[in-house]
């Protein structure tokens, strides 16, 4: 797909949003070349691929919600998003970096849609608390989250009707809700 059917595809959401997100993450050229550029910024291997990961559910996220301007390539937007997300890492865990790659990475960081420091916290902690959900809630609310139909969850977890998925979708809400107030550390 062109970068412009990437985008729409994102839009439409569904099954064509996960086979353009799939190939945005399977692009080996765009992944060596986000690799090799934050390389300069210290970034090892192993936290490279889950910063990759993250930086394309940031894009995902801001082209569905209309903060994406397609004033660049979209090559160029994960390269910002990547860049952000890591600087973001090297501040949180205050890992042990010279002033002078903090300083570079500061200036090349030009990314207009900066998240807050409690907006990430939050997603965080979200992630931790869909981890204590059993297999079939977080199926679902991923899914959901993903922008699919209640006609695409019920097929794809093999319910009966999509009542049936809406309603197992709201008894999974309901327990991430009483999960997340059970645990005061969140507030």
């Amino acid at each position: 797909m062109h970068e412009a059917d990437l985008i729409s595809a994102i839009k439409t959401g569904g099954y064509p949003r996960e086979l353009a997100l799939k190939q945005i993450y399977l692009n080996q050229q765009l992944k060596l070349n986000t690799k090799n550029h934050l390389i300069k910024f210290n970034c090892p291997d192993y936290d490279f691929e889950d910063l990759f990961q993250e930086a394309i559910i940031v894009m995902d996220r801001n082209i569905r919600n209309g903060q994406f301007e397609e004033r660049g390539t979209l090559e160029a937007y994960l390269f910002k998003i990547c860049k952000y997300l890591w600087f973001n890492e090297l501040r949180r865990n205050k890992k042990h970096v010279s002033v002078e790659i903090l300083e570079n990475l500061e200036k090349s960081v030009t990314f207009d849609q900066v998240q807050t420091h409690y907006d990430e916290d939050l997603l965080i902690l979200l992630d931790l608390t869909l981890k204590k959900m059993d297999d079939r809630c977080r199926k679902v609310l991923e899914l959901w989250r993903l922008s699919y139909s209640m006609t695409e969850i019920k097929n794809i977890m093999n319910l009966v009707s999509e009542g049936m998925a809406r309603k197992i979708k709201y008894n999974c809400l309901n327990k991430l809700s009483e999960l997340i107030i059970k645990n005061k550390t969140y507030f």
